[in-house]
């Protein structure tokens, strides 16, 4: 994840790592050691029951709208290809029409 921040971060996607470990007095002492690029923030309980957290890693992809375009639990071939792929293809879509709905081409 901190590769894809780093790569993506001058396109304007921003990586957000939620630390949903009860054992938070690790984090700090992790990060010190391992410096991460992307931001990291530690859940108070309630990111678990408004994302249907159900296992780990947990990706989403969300996008400029709040949108969740894309998620994928777990370890899995393809992984970064993957969420590469997606970000390029939302990236790729314009920004939001003044007059509607993001997706929607205008004729």
């Amino acid at each position: 994840m901190q590769k894809i921040q780093s790569d993506y971060k001058d396109k304007g996607a921003i990586v957000v790592m939620v630390n949903t470990d009860v054992e938070i007095y690790k984090v700090g002492p992790y990060l010190k050691k391992n410096p991460a690029s992307a931001t990291v923030v530690l859940s108070d309980g309630k990111t678990e029951t408004s994302y249907g957290l159900q296992g780990i890693p947990l990706n989403f992809i969300i996008d400029r709208d709040g949108v969740i375009r894309f998620r994928k639990v777990g370890f899995g071939p393809g992984g970064e290809e993957e969420l590469r792929a997606v970000i390029d293809a939302l990236l790729g879509e314009s920004t939001k029409p003044a007059s509607g709905k993001t997706g929607e081409k205008e004729e």
